[in-house]
């Protein structure tokens, strides 16, 4: 996380910041999860338990494979992933009741930390952050340091807060043995983080759900229509280490947890089986120790002295669709959350992706949502969910985090799946131009994971092994991997259903282009459904037909007039998989490959006949004839220069703006991205203005500067002189 603002400058930011704000982005990368030099590939653990399955939580679907990510650590690797995206990991009302309730886990609940059987003993969640302490090797702070202590209505005060645990996923003991056992594979763990609604204590789906949770604050305020908001009930359960084996029935007895010094003390029993990695669950951090009295069988905790809920709104009710908003800009509610965020930094947790960050902005939370991040420790990683396929509604996002690129996903939807001829992904419409990581989103739409939308990804069968529906998202998929930028969120449900291994082949490619350091992407459309991407590297064909094969051979190379320094003269390898698996030998000059329907084939450049080198190249010019809301670009006869147009996804835009505190401050200075070429590409250029007072990007150049074509030849990397200064 970049501190260059603090909370004061996070919170004077305009919530309505230029267009050029966003698809320019800044200099320096966003103010927060400054993650551009990070190159990721994530593997999506959407519901998934971390060590063991709890055995009365059915799959997310049908048919879905519920192996433990523990269990899966050294196959996740051994594709190309980098890191390890898990769903939220905190406690929510009991989801074993609900089929298909990965939903529950994005309704997080207010919990009094410091619940215990009696005064006399330690609380709860006390004992179950020992535990966790033990399989993480160092201490952990006190539980009250992690939430924020509260007046309640009753006068009594109270430590409430985020209690990590989860009855679908496992415990904190669980999560720290995962975090451990993935960092020995250098994979990382990205948590899930829900800052926008809570859920409510016993739901709104019956009077009398099978499981309730027994220390749940009642923050929702009072009953308004259907949502209720009664007391909380207790089951039979002293804690919460391994409430994933036990949160539906009173009859299945917890393992009640000791200290950490009664752990050290007591030889370890492992009441799993051994995990591929060796080691065992995190129950094996825990010990049998003498039956803890039940608590109470009812106890209403009362409604906290203080404004942690936005008002329910009978005339907008779409403000509560997702449960109660949390009010983030309340100060308790900020603490509250800082500390949730100081334990997941504490356990080892390397990223976060922010959920429905648009909705906290629609309720005029984004400044404390900001305020949240400038008082919280430093993640080396993240982004936000900004659900919208429409630029013009994230300009207040993107100097501020990377964002997941719904814009960009869209369009991929309109071109794999409705096959839209005019969608045009050699420059696609998308987020665009921003120094630090931008994402797909294909996890999203997912049958019974997402909202499905019509000609979206499986919109048409609705069913996860459908032939067409699968093999276009996998499609989707091998093209974003084909390009420089961006970290696709596979999913895991495509991962599991790869039988054609093109996310493996996608993923390999992904990752030697990236060891290569392989410049920007060059774009052609071979046929109405088939993209040919060049890497210089290497290059990908895709055909999403589903009838025709098509055949590529260098004759067609040469006819759509592809330069050589991009697929350049050697031997080539079909490639098949990350390791030494590669298939046939290919030479540029005898090029003859067929591609199958609904298929894609990666070549990679195994034998160049010449030596491979390519370049950054940055564009720099004086502008006075803008004003800082504008958008200044450099177009140019190639297509990452949008072939004398901006591009849609605004790759050859230019800034103003040095950083997100700064916004606009080098005016009227405007400076390009490093764009990426090989060595001896050459092509003619302009400076130009596109789009005036941040209108959203049309693609149209508005006013190029005054004078002749620039030329350009790239022999090194190099920041273009204005020479002459441009006039306009």
């Amino acid at each position: 996380m970049n501190r260059r603002c603090g909370a004061v400058l996070c919170l004077s930011l305009s919530f309505c910041a230029p267009l050029c704000a966003l698809t320019s982005s800044t200099l320096d990368g966003p103010s927060y999860f400054n993650s551009g030099k990070i190159k990721a590939n994530i593997y999506h653990a959407f519901d998934l338990a971390y060590v063991t399955v709890n055995p009365l939580i059915p799959p997310t679907f049908e048919g879905a494979n519920t192996t433990p990510i523990n269990d899966r650590l050294k196959y996740i690797a051994s594709k190309g992933y980098t890191h390890i995206q898990i769903s939220p990991p905190i406690q929510t009302t009991p989801s074993v009741q609900y089929h298909d309730a990965w939903w529950v886990s994005y309704k997080p609940l207010i919990c009094d930390l410091g619940y215990a059987a009696d005064a006399s003993t330690s609380p709860y969640y006390q004992k179950e952050l020992e535990a966790a302490a033990v399989v993480l090797g160092k201490p952990l702070k006190d539980y009250s340091t992690y939430g924020v202590k509260i007046k309640m209505s009753d006068e009594t005060e109270r430590v409430v807060g985020y209690r990590l645990g989860s009855d679908r996923y496992g415990s904190a003991a669980d999560l720290v043995t995962l975090i451990k056992n993935a960092k020995a594979y250098n994979l990382g763990i990205i948590v899930d983080v829900v800052f926008h609604q809570i859920g409510w204590q016993n739901e709104e789906f019956s009077e009398n759900p099978v499981g309730y949770t027994f220390h749940a604050v009642n923050c929702s305020g009072p009953k308004i229509g259907s949502i209720k908001t009664t007391g909380i009930g207790l089951i039979d359960q002293s804690s919460l280490s391994n409430v994933h084996l036990n949160s539906k029935v009173s009859s299945l007895k917890p393992k009640p947890l000791v200290s950490a010094a009664s752990v050290e003390a007591t030889p370890t029993e492992t009441t799993t089986t051994e995990t591929s990695t060796g080691t065992t669950s995190a129950e094996a951090a825990l010990v049998e120790s003498a039956p803890v009295a039940a608590p109470a069988p009812v106890e209403v905790i009362p409604t906290p002295a203080t404004n942690f809920i936005v008002p329910f709104d009978p005339y907008n009710r779409d403000v509560w669709q997702h449960g109660p908003v949390l009010n983030v800009n309340d100060p308790m509610v900020q603490t509250m959350a800082v500390g949730y965020l100081q334990l997941l930094h504490d356990i080892g947790v390397v990223g976060l992706r922010l959920d429905h960050v648009i909705a906290t902005a629609n309720e005029g939370g984004l400044g404390g949502l900001w305020a949240i991040l400038a008082k919280s420790p430093d993640f080396p990683f993240g982004y936000a969910e900004v659900w919208s396929g429409n630029l013009k509604h994230l300009p207040a996002f993107g100097p501020v985090f990377p964002l997941e690129d719904f814009v960009f996903h869209f369009r991929l939807a309109e071109c794999f799946v409705a096959y839209d001829k005019t969608v045009d992904l050699t420059k696609p419409e998308a987020i665009g131009n921003m120094p630090a990581v931008t994402f797909s989103v294909n996890h999203d739409i997912y049958p019974k994971v997402g909202n499905t939308l019509k000609n979206g990804f499986y919109s048409r069968s609705q069913h996860p092994d459908d032939d067409f529906d699968k093999a276009q998202s996998h499609l989707a998929i091998a093209y974003l991997c084909a390009k420089r930028d961006g970290s696709p969120l596979i999913l895991r449900f495509e991962d599991e259903r790869d039988n054609k291994k093109l996310i493996q082949r996608a993923l390999a490619f992904r990752v030697l282009m990236e060891e290569k350091n392989a410049p920007h992407e060059y774009i052609v459309k071979l046929a109405d459904d088939v993209f040919l991407i060049a890497r210089q590297f290497g290059f990908v064909v895709i055909n999403r037909g589903t009838t025709h094969s098509y055949r590529l051979n260098q004759g067609i190379i040469r006819d759509k007039f592809i330069p050589s320094v991009y697929i350049p003269d050697g031997s080539y390898d079909d490639l098949i998989d990350l390791g030494t698996e590669r298939r046939g030998n290919y030479q540029l000059s005898n090029l003859n490959i067929e591609v199958s329907p609904m298929d894609a084939k990666f070549l990679v450049l195994s034998k160049p006949t010449y030596e491979q080198k390519s370049y950054d190249i940055v564009f720099k010019t004086v502008c006075g004839a803008t004003q800082p809301t504008d958008q200044v670009c450099v177009a140019g006869s190639h297509p990452v220069l949008g072939d004398w147009w901006v591009r849609f996804d605004l790759l050859n835009g230019m800034t103003c703006s040095q950083s997100a505190s700064n916004l606009g401050g080098l005016f009227p200075n405007w400076q390009s991205r490093p764009l990426r070429f090989p060595a001896g590409t050459s092509f003619g250029y302009r400076f130009a203005i596109s789009n005036i007072g941040g209108v959203a990007n049309t693609g149209v150049i508005r006013q190029s500067e005054k004078g002749g074509e620039r030329h350009y030849m790239v022999n090194g990397d190099a920041t273009v002189p204005e020479n002459p200064p441009a006039a306009w």
